[in-house]
């Protein structure tokens, strides 16, 4: 037996061998879980405790197996003079294969092998000494009858389960009450765990005319731990937090579950640092498996601007390709929304996805398609593409090509925008340009957005088509 499972089983011993006998259980009476969006739950649980007269081990239970042992602290919520806290335990060393194994080496078990006597699926159970548990991803060494034996084996019977491997995390804090009567105690203990994630889900409907929206938002609480947590209160911290790299339990892998509505609750939000708090002013039974929805945001007329965008780059040519033929550019439909109050919006906005939808006059609900946004402050701006436009199209081509000098060339385009609606539309040409550049010739008006981007705004009849020509002189860096 090496020094170090020999220490681990001293250990053991000596928490259940010496605080057992004076062993004393706390009562969870208030839980509350902080959850991020990148899945790393806080946890702040109050225990009451009844402490008697001694010395003794309070046994804190109660955790999920996807708990970080290294960041619980416990700690009394009000001082008690004659109740002195000592040391703090926890233990898990989880049921699995790998454990049984470390637990068993140096010890007899049955292992179910082939018989080399029998058929080529015969099987045979030998009784033998666990030498080697194998490690990380090794086989583990039997010593039989016949000599060590290192290969393949078919299963293996565990006599019993060791006491030192435990279901769940668990512990264990020494506590002295001096006095001469028990005392009752309240702790706090805060813990951090992976399994919980939530994240904002948002449905946007359009009218039949693209110029209002209602915009709903729901919140996905998903519970994919071991536990289930009844009547727990629920914070949600929307943010992008820095979190130093720690070595991880293997993830757990989540169970199917059907998404449960959770009854109409308020949401507060607040600010906390850099980041904002989302705060559920009710309960929310979390059970190990089942997302839950709780709706928490209606707007239900949002002024929406529905933008034909269409981008091309203009300062560099496929000179194999463009010179030959025209190409289609596609038109994205872009909605932009402002989150302002007098818009029913005017709170932060969590990151999400969102899903766009219409109703028509006859009740048919139209799928639009789907983006994301990112965390949205009051007064910032919902940018959202939703797919391309089927009746308005860009063909671009390039009409002429010239080298003028050793890194100095001019381009001629020519986009033919075309518009098979029975009204008009505004498309909004973006050319990007990289290098020294300017645009020496323009068939009409454009603005130039940034060093690197102008736009045209186009206004294409019904049935119609507009083109747009310019020529831009390019210098390579």
């Amino acid at each position: 037996m090496n020094a170090r499972r020999t220490w681990l089983l001293w250990t053991f011993w000596i928490i259940w061998g010496v605080m057992a006998p004076n062993a004393v259980s706390a009562l969870v009476q208030e839980r509350t879980v902080t959850v991020s969006q990148s899945g790393i739950a806080l946890f702040r649980e109050v225990d009451t405790v009844a402490v008697p007269p001694g010395r003794h081990t309070v046994v804190l239970e109660g955790f999920p197996q996807t708990m970080d042992l290294e960041t619980l602290t416990v700690r009394p919520l009000a001082e008690a003079e004659t109740v002195v806290p000592y040391s703090l335990v926890s233990h898990f060393r989880p049921v699995t294969k790998n454990q049984l194994l470390k637990s068993y080496v140096g010890k007899t078990l049955d292992v179910v092998m082939t018989n080399p006597k029998g058929s080529l699926d015969a099987r045979m159970v030998r009784r033998v000494q666990l030498v080697f548990d194998g490690g990380e991803g090794g086989s583990p060494v039997f010593l039989t009858e016949d000599g060590v034996y290192t290969g393949e084996y078919h299963g293996i019977f565990f006599p019993s389960l060791p006491e030192e491997l435990t279901p769940a995390p668990k512990a264990f804090w020494d506590v002295e009450n001096k006095g001469t009567a028990p005392v009752e105690v309240k702790a706090e203990r805060v813990y951090e765990a992976e399994g919980l994630q939530w994240k904002a889900l948002y449905v946007l409907t359009l009218n039949e005319d693209a110029s209002q929206a209602v915009l709903e938002g729901r919140i996905l609480v998903h519970n994919t731990t071991d536990m289930d947590f009844p009547g727990i209160k629920v914070l949600l911290v929307a943010g992008e937090l820095r979190q130093v790299s720690r070595r991880k339990l293997p993830p757990r892998i989540p169970m199917a579950g059907v998404v449960r509505e959770a009854k109409a609750a308020a949401v507060e939000e607040s600010p906390a640092l850099e980041y904002h708090l989302y705060r559920m002013t009710e309960p929310l039974n979390l059970t190990a498996g089942d997302p839950v929805q709780v709706p928490w945001v209606k707007a239900s007329a949002v002024p929406i601007e529905r933008r034909l965008v269409s981008s091309g780059f203009g300062s560099r040519a496929d000179w194999s390709f463009e010179r030959k033929e025209s190409r289609k550019q596609p038109v994205r439909i872009l909605i932009h929304i402002r989150n302002e109050g007098a818009a029913g919006l005017g709170i932060p906005l969590p990151a999400g996805v969102v899903s766009a939808r219409m109703i028509t006059a006859q009740g048919e609900a139209i799928p639009l398609g789907e983006d994301t946004i990112d965390h949205t402050p009051v007064h910032g701006m919902l940018q959202l593409e939703f797919g391309r436009s089927f009746d308005v199209q860009v063909e671009r081509t390039l009409v002429e090509a010239k080298k003028i000098g050793n890194r100095i060339q001019r381009l001629q385009w020519s986009l033919i925008v075309k518009n098979a609606k029975a009204h008009p539309e505004r498309v909004l040409l973006e050319e990007t340009f990289s290098g020294d550049w300017k645009i020496v010739r323009s068939g009409q008006p454009y603005e130039k957005v940034h060093a690197a981007l102008v736009r045209f705004p186009v206004d294409v009849p019904a049935q119609g088509q507009v083109e747009v020509t310019y020529e831009v002189e390019v210098t390579s860096r």
